[in-house]
């Protein structure tokens, strides 16, 4: 074994050595703390104080002022009296796991809620405006498609304070606040609507956006908890049609001001206390302009909240018969929306066509393969030509080993006599990359993928294969060990690139031939941890071109 060999497979061996000491040491125990620091927020608690100006400092029970229950075909949960929040939303379609008996995905709760309603101005300091602490009146106690609930609070000055709430059949409220102005005097005031987090949830995923979102101008802006944090309030100008709120993979909480009164919108990072812990609260807000309402007269605002899961289809929806600017985008398509997007509503097409997402990604990499059938036919072309020069590529390296200079003069007369294009392998590769990329980025971010099984052992192609080598894929009585926990479905994928590696020329130069017979090897150890959707995806693409390959050498061989 030469040196450069021995040195290939040392690093190969170190490398591995290292991808197994991280998953072990750092992101198995980080994992942990992340999940511990979760279970000390719940028991703990949190104190609520935020900026003084949205009326509400700190968190209080309302048990006693009692709760209008929110009760649809898509959402359960309830609207506190006392302060008139919203601080209990659960979303019926969708579990915490896979199975029936697993709890409801829960949105909102006391650490994270939304409410709406009235600043006053400077000049009208004695003006009493409903504060958290108000007790507010409504005409039934339940809130349902069909029928609004309308409430009411009212000061000793006359001013009355009127909102009126009501719900789609899917996640979009509808609020409509009205100030209606009993007094002798004039009141100025601005409207208000925000969403609360007291604690940021924990960053879990590299490729995608979670914290405050929102689009004005028709521009996305985004900003992580962390960069909340250093900047500590960010603002921006509503236009028709902005938009702002909370999001992370699957689910989205957001504002729509009304679009006929100016506001802006800002993003706050707010420093608290909890005991010996210090930690940021966050709020999304948008604040109008001031107005003013003469005595006998009233004013009126409409805004909305979304608050549910990011279906494709409902934004898409949404931005088109609400004109809220961009709302898809509330999905993170990434850097490759152009290719992301129509992959996600191919997917989807597919899907109602054969009832199942596994096999929807099938027929997708079926497609691609079709449609890139030409160039990937010249490129394999290429490639076979290539294999058939390795003997004489293999006479000129004896002839000239000792003169690299001469021995590359040498293979390129080769293929200019032959005309053959040793980079045509390669724009094949090139353009899939960015595709690769975008099934994966559908797979990993949309929620019709999210719990989708396929057959076997595959219940959630969003997941990875819960199989383990270690435990011979479940033949040996006992589980996952938690350190590189390969699958079955990343070694299909990884035995697939061995065989289309056979099938290829291999590379003149050793070190680089060595490399690349280990490459799967490496790929899997890497990769096994990716959604099995995205490994079902890579192994039926290989077939693939396996027998794509295998047609144009049996043809070329007849030749």
């Amino acid at each position: 074994m030469s040196k450069d060999l021995r040195n290939l497979f040392i690093a190969i061996l170190l490398s591995s050595l290292v991808l197994v000491a991280w998953q072990y040491f750092y992101e198995n125990p980080k994992r942990a703390k992340i999940d511990l620091t979760q279970q000390q927020h719940k028991k703990a608690g949190v104190e609520k104080a935020i900026n003084q100006k949205f009326l509400s400092d700190n968190m209080t029970t309302s048990e006693e002022a009692g709760f209008v229950t929110i009760d649809t075909s898509m959402v359960k949960g309830s609207i506190a009296l006392k302060g008139l929040r919203f601080n209990d939303l659960e979303l019926k379609a969708y579990h915490k796991e896979i199975g029936e008996n697993s709890p409801l995905v829960r949105l909102f709760s006391s650490e994270y809620f939304t409410e709406f309603g009235w600043i006053r101005s400077e000049d009208n300091e004695d003006l009493a405006v409903p504060t958290k602490n108000s007790v507010w009146v409504c005409n039934g106690n339940e809130l349902v498609e069909a029928h609004p609930i309308y409430c009411s609070w009212h000061n000793q000055q006359g001013v009355f304070y009127n909102v009126k709430i009501s719900i789609d059949e899917n996640y979009l409220f509808t609020i409509v606040q009205t100030v209606e102005n009993n007094s002798k005097q004039t009141v100025s005031l601005s409207a208000y609507g925000r969403i609360y987090k007291a604690i940021a949830e924990p960053k879990q995923f590299a490729i995608l956006h979670e914290g405050a979102i929102g689009v004005f101008s028709d521009v996305l802006k985004e900003s992580t908890y962390e960069d909340l944090s250093k900047e500590r309030q960010e603002i921006y100008t509503n236009t028709n049609g902005s938009w702002a709120g909370f999001t992370n993979k699957y689910w989205l909480a957001a504002l729509i001001p009304d679009s006929n009164l100016p506001s802006k919108t800002n993003f706050i990072a707010t420093k608290n206390s909890n005991h010996d812990n210090a930690h940021d609260s966050y709020n999304v807000n948008y604040v109008s302009k001031d107005f003013e309402v003469s005595p006998g007269d009233k004013f009126q605002t409409e805004q909305h909240l979304f608050a549910g899961a990011k279906e494709e289809k409902l934004l898409e929806s949404y931005s088109k018969t609400k004109n809220f600017d961009l709302f898809d985008r509330a999905i993170d398509y990434g850097i490759f929306y152009f290719i992301t997007k129509p992959l996600l509503i191919l997917i989807n097409y597919f899907n109602s066509i054969m009832g199942n997402f596994g096999l929807a990604i099938l027929l997708v990499t079926l497609t691609l393969k079709l449609l890139m059938y030409p160039l990937a036919n010249k490129s394999y072309i290429s490639m076979n030509k290539m294999k058939d020069l390795q003997p004489k590529i293999e006479k000129i390296k004896a002839r000239f080993a000792d003169d690299k200079v001469k021995f590359n003069q040498e293979i390129m007369d080769l293929y200019k006599k032959e005309k053959v294009n040793p980079a045509a392998g390669c724009l094949p590769l090139l353009i899939q990359i960015p595709l690769f990329f975008s099934l994966y980025k559908v797979i990993f971010i949309s929620i019709e993928m999210r719990h989708a099984p396929f057959y076997g052992w595959i219940k959630d192609l969003s997941a990875a294969d819960p199989t383990t080598i270690w435990n011979l894929f479940g033949l040996l009585p006992w589980g996952p060990i938690g350190m590189v926990d390969i699958g079955l479905w990343p070694i299909i994928m990884g035995v697939t690139m061995f065989i289309q590696q056979k099938l290829s020329p291999a590379p003149t130069d050793q070190v680089q031939a060595a490399v690349m017979k280990f490459m799967p090897l490496v790929l899997i150890v890497m990769l096994y941890s990716l959604p099995s959707g995205l490994m079902i995806y890579w192994s039926f693409s290989n077939i693939l071109s396996i027998l794509q390959q295998y047609l144009i050498s049996k043809k070329a061989s007849v030749k």
